[in-house]
């Protein structure tokens, strides 16, 4: 059984080795290790080649990090276990009872996990690939808080207002 603090649940982030990739796997890690602390958290990158150090945060941060070369849905059939893409992100604790999710971030439910990959108030996520930006957080409620946005999308831009100097500091 999974308590409201992740405990006896594992997950696995599924990414691609690539910047945008780096950013969004440490804001997923970071919401989970805030809302789900005792959840077990592995970032799982796939191989890939660049000119760039990524996922150095990773070891900083005490956070397993395994290279992958395939997908990674062989995973998905074990007990307690997710494997999810690096734009999702842990916005409440886990609840048995309640939607577990991922959901859109633009839904009015209010689930454990929400999926910023359509959006995030006036955050386009298109606009962002291949982008190699210091500190993609810094300024994220005055950048991207729209008119009309949802307690989720509320809930992901002030994570990202939360871990602007973290990720500044642990990427370096």
């Amino acid at each position: 059984m999974i308590d409201c603090t992740g405990n006896n649940l594992q997950i696995i982030i599924d990414c691609d080795y690539n910047a945008e990739s780096n950013w969004m796997a440490f804001a997923s890690w970071y919401s989970i290790n805030v809302n789900l602390p005792d959840a077990q958290v592995v970032i799982s990158p796939k191989r890939g080649l660049g000119n760039f150090l990524f996922f150095n945060w990773t070891y900083k941060c005490d956070v397993p990090c395994i290279f992958h070369s395939s997908k990674l849905d062989i995973y998905k059939t074990f007990n307690n276990m997710m494997v999810i893409p690096c734009s999702v992100m842990a916005v409440r604790s886990y609840s048995e009872f309640g939607e577990v999710g991922p959901l859109s971030v633009k839904s009015v439910e209010l689930p454990t996990f929400v999926d910023f990959s359509g959006g995030c108030g006036s955050f386009v996520l298109s606009e962002w690939i291949n982008r190699i930006v210091d500190d993609p957080f810094a300024s994220a409620w005055n950048r991207f808080a729209s008119y009309g946005l949802t307690a989720n999308e509320r809930k992901v831009l002030k994570f990202w207002e939360k871990m602007a100097p973290i990720f500044k500091e642990v990427s370096k």
